[in-house]
């Protein structure tokens, strides 16, 4: 375990932080869109939130995850104790999420209001299956069926892996973000879209040297203009009274945004963080080792609902002047505490395992 630890890169363990911190960002503001939003905005707080909340759902930060696990797969295999590891986790913050709804609800704290019984009760009892946690679902499906895709990915010559990419965006993804309301494996089909794309960048790098100051600034300079874009998108999706644009001009705004803008973005921050200068941080690795428990933690039901909607005050929060200085620290100290939280679970888990009774046959 030791030795794998050192031959993690950093450089990628960060573009995970800072995925998993656009996925929180994103969902944050996205509390204040749906419910805060009226004409007599604060013109600088309309434009902060329009910042964190380019693609809903944080989809460039799902994307660049996808295109990490195609990335390293590919090279790799797919492990039965990864996937069982997976698994405990999902069910670990399955339990919890109806811990604290049933809590929260028998104490009348909080109603959590559109939210139904059966989809917490699902959730506690298929946390894989019930597609509540969307992600992990997709993740684990991708995860098994990873060995014959890259099978088949390594198999394609340059040419035709292009090819397939340019099959995948047009067939897979656009068509299917385009009726996604109908397409009942979308995100299945963008899994696999990031995932080969991934793949690709490993199996037919750029060439040159890296880590070069010339080789970085495309990369971040298009990473930026794409998150500008994108957030241009976000604002104008709304009218001066707060409610949708609706119509052509937010479906436009959607297709661009998502169409274009969510892969672009996705490529260029990872080009940026792949042509880094290689570097292994203990620290860095072990903030990015939680990112998966954070991704379920703040996005469970009795947690998620008493953060975005309860503690912060986000609807509070978006009155006040000093919107932007509570908005980062609101983010970051949800961030920071479900990354303690995450660690912690993870050191008791090992201790217990550590401590489990052996059971196998001895070997004299």
């Amino acid at each position: 375990m030791e030795a794998q630890e050192k031959t993690r890169k950093s450089n990628f363990e960060l573009l995970r932080i800072v995925a998993m911190l656009m996925v929180v960002a994103n969902h944050y503001a996205d509390t204040a869109a749906s419910g805060c939003y009226r004409a007599n905005d604060f013109l600088l707080n309309r434009i902060v939130n329009s910042l964190y909340v380019p693609l809903g759902g944080g989809q460039t930060g799902v994307a660049i995850f996808f295109m990490l696990s195609g990335y390293f797969l590919v090279h790799g295999a797919a492990k039965k104790q990864k996937a069982f590891q997976l698994v405990i986790t999902t069910v670990c913050y399955a339990w919890l999420s109806f811990i604290v709804f049933a809590a929260a609800k028998a104490s009348g704290y909080y109603s959590f209001p559109g939210v139904h019984l059966r989809d917490v009760l699902a959730t506690l009892v298929i946390p894989i299956s019930s597609g509540n946690f969307w992600f992990i679902t997709t993740y684990l499906l991708l995860y098994f069926i990873s060995p014959l895709l890259n099978d088949f990915l390594k198999g394609l010559e340059k040419k035709r892996f292009v090819l397939f990419l340019l099959f995948c965006y047009a067939f897979w993804y656009i068509l299917a973000l385009a009726y996604r309301g109908t397409f009942g494996y979308y995100n299945l089909q963008r899994a696999v879209f990031f995932y080969a794309w991934g793949a690709y960048l490993r199996l037919y790098p750029s060439p040159g040297k890296r880590g070069g100051m010339r080789r970085l600034l495309p990369p971040l300079a298009g990473s930026v203009l794409c998150w500008l874009l994108s957030a241009a998108a976000s604002y104008f999706r709304y009218l001066p009274d707060g409610s949708d644009a609706g119509g052509m001009r937010e479906l436009l705004l959607l297709g661009v945004q998502g169409g274009v803008l969510t892969p672009l973005w996705a490529l260029t921050l990872f080009l940026f963080f792949q042509r880094l200068p290689a570097f292994s941080s203990p620290p860095i690795n072990k903030i990015a080792s939680a990112t998966f428990g954070i991704y379920l933690l703040h996005t469970c039901t009795g947690v998620s609902s008493l953060f975005y909607n309860r503690f912060p005050g986000i609807f509070r929060q978006y009155r006040s002047r000093l919107y932007p200085l509570h908005s980062v620290l609101a983010i970051a100290g949800f961030y920071a505490a479900c990354c303690v939280f995450e660690l912690l679970r993870q050191k008791i888990v090992r201790n217990f395992q550590k401590n489990k009774p052996q059971t196998g046959k001895t070997i004299a």
